[in-house]
C-alpha cells in the first residue's frame, strides 16, 4: 500500500478525483474567527482545544482562510504524517491549507479516512514536492488532482460509522495521555525553574557567552535524498528527522548541545539542552557549546532547560534561536560547589518524570498504530473486512 492508493478495489468501487467531489474555499478569514489546525492524529480542531500542541508556522501572518463546521481540511505542511481531517469547528486556517467542501453527494467522513490512511502508508508523501524536518510542500494542484475510492453511498455512512465508534475511544484516550504528558512537563519545568532560579538574586545571572565556546565546524551541503555514513557507529544529532546538512567534524568531550529551529524545542517543559560526554556528530542545527572553568557542563544543561526562549527567538518563516541571541542570556551563576549540589538535586528527580513521559509517548504510539490498522483495513475492503470483526 505504500506505492499505490488502493491496489484491488471492491467490484462496486468507483475511483474519482478530489475536485470533482469537492470544491476548493479561499473564502477570507472572519474578525472573531478563531485559529484552527489539523494535527497528525487525523483531528483538525481549533488550536485552543490542544494548547500543548507543537504548532509548525507557515510565516505569514496574512492570507487566513476562513472554514466551516465540516469542511475537509488539509495541512500543506504535514498532510504526509496525517495531518488532515474534518473539522469540528468553524474558524481559520493559514494560507499553507487547503479548504474543501462537498459538493455531490457522499459522505465526506470517509473521505477524510481514507485521505489518513493513504498519509500513514506513504503514499501521499510520495505525492509531495519536497519535504525538510518533516514539513512538507502538498499543495492544492495535487490535493485536487488526488484520486480517492467511492463505495455506494450506503456502505460510505456505514464504514464512517463504524470508524467514528471504533476511534472515539481512541481519541480520548489520545486526549487524555497528551494531558498526562503536559502536566509532567509542567512539573518537571516547575522543578527547573525552582532549583536554577528561586534561590538566586537577579545579580548573580551571567550572560551564555561568558561561560562557553561555541564550536562551529565546516558544513557539508547534503541532498535530503542522500543517506549519510557516520563512521563508527558515531551518535547523529539532528533537529529534525530529515536534514540537509551535517557537519564534518566529530566532537569527543564533555559538551552541551542545543537546537537553534523553534517549533519543535522551545516550550516549557520540554528539553531544548543535552550533556553529551562521548562522541557526536551534530547537524548545523544544533549550537555545541564547550563551557569554560566557571561554570559546570550539568549545570549549563539544567539552567538551560529552564530558560524562558520567548524573549530570544527570532526568524520570520521559522522560529530559531540564533547563535548571537543564545549567547545574549543570562543564568544564574552560583559557586561551583553550588552548581554541583544543584545538578544531584536535579539528576536524582528528573529521570523519574522523563521515564513516565516515555511510557507515555510510547503508550500513543501504540494507539496511533491501532487507529492506522483499524481504517486501513475499512476503507480498502469495505463492508466486509469490519462485519467479520463484529460489526452490525
Amino acid at each position: 500500500m505504500s506505492n499505490l492508493p488502493l491496489t484491488d478495489l471492491p467490484h462496486d468501487w468507483k475511483l474519482e478525483r478530489l475536485d470533482r467531489l469537492f470544491r476548493v474555499i479561499k473564502e477570507p478569514a472572519r474578525v472573531d474567527d478563531a485559529p484552527i489546525s489539523a494535527f497528525i492524529d487525523g483531528v483538525v480542531t481549533l488550536r485552543s482545544n490542544r494548547p500543548d500542541a507543537i504548532i509548525k508556522s507557515s510565516g505569514q501572518e496574512i492570507g487566513y482562510k476562513h472554514l466551516e463546521k465540516g469542511d475537509l481540511v488539509l495541512s500543506g505542511m504535514n498532510a504526509h504524517l496525517g495531518g488532515l481531517g474534518i473539522s469540528d469547528s468553524s474558524g481559520k486556517c493559514t494560507p499553507v491549507y487547503t479548504v474543501l467542501r462537498k459538493q455531490s453527494d457522499l459522505e465526506e467522513r470517509f473521505i477524510s479516512y481514507y485521505l489518513w490512511h493513504a498519509a500513514q502508508s506513504g503514499y501521499i508523501k510520495s505525492l509531495v514536492n519536497a519535504v525538510r524536518y518533516n514539513s512538507a510542500d502538498f499543495g492544492p494542484e495535487t490535493v485536487k488532482r488526488f484520486m480517492v475510492p467511492v463505495p455506494p453511498l450506503k456502505e460510505q455512512t456505514e464504514i464512517a460509522d463504524y470508524l467514528d465508534l471504533r476511534t472515539s475511544s481512541l481519541k480520548l484516550a489520545l486526549e487524555k495521555t497528551e494531558v498526562q504528558i503536559q502536566k509532567l512537563l509542567e512539573l518537571k519545568y516547575s522543578i527547573l525553574h525552582k532549583a536554577i532560579w528561586a534561590p538566586r538574586d537577579q545579580n548573580q545571572s551571567v550572560p551564555v557567552r561568558r561561560l562557553v565556546t561555541c564550536l562551529d565546524g565546516m558544513r557539508v551541503p547534503l541532498n535530503s535524498e542522500e543517506r549519510y555514513l557516520i563512521p563508527g557507529n558515531i551518535p547523529y544529532w539532528g533537529a529534525g528527522s530529515i536534514v540537509d546538512y551535517i557537519s564534518e567534524y566529530i566532537f569527543d568531550e564533555p559538551l552541551v548541545l542545543l537546537g537553534e529551529d523553534g517549533a519543535p524545542f522551545f516550550d516549557k517543559g520540554k528539553e531544548v539542552a543535552f550533556y553529551v560526554d562521548s562522541k557526536i556528530w551534530p547537524n548545523n542545527h544544533i549550537h555545541v557549546l564547550r563551557a569554560n572553568v566557571r561554570v559546570d557542563s550539568r549545570y549549563l544543561v539544567h539552567a538551560l532547560n529552564a530558560t524562558d526562549y520567548s524573549a530570544y527567538i527570532t526568524g520570520s518563516t521559522r522560529d530559531k534561536l540564533t547563535q548571537e541571541e543564545l549567547l545574549r542570556i543570562s543564568i544564574p551563576l552560583p559557586e561551583l560547589d553550588e552548581q554541583l549540589k544543584t545538578v544531584d538535586i536535579l539528576d536524582a528527580k528528573l529521570p523519574r518524570i522523563a521515564k513516565q513521559v516515555d511510557l507515555l509517548r510510547a503508550q500513543m504510539e501504540m494507539l496511533i498504530e491501532y487507529k492506522k490498522a483499524v481504517v486501513s483495513e475499512s476503507v480498502t475492503s469495505g463492508v466486509k473486512s469490519y462485519r467479520k470483526n463484529g460489526a452490525k
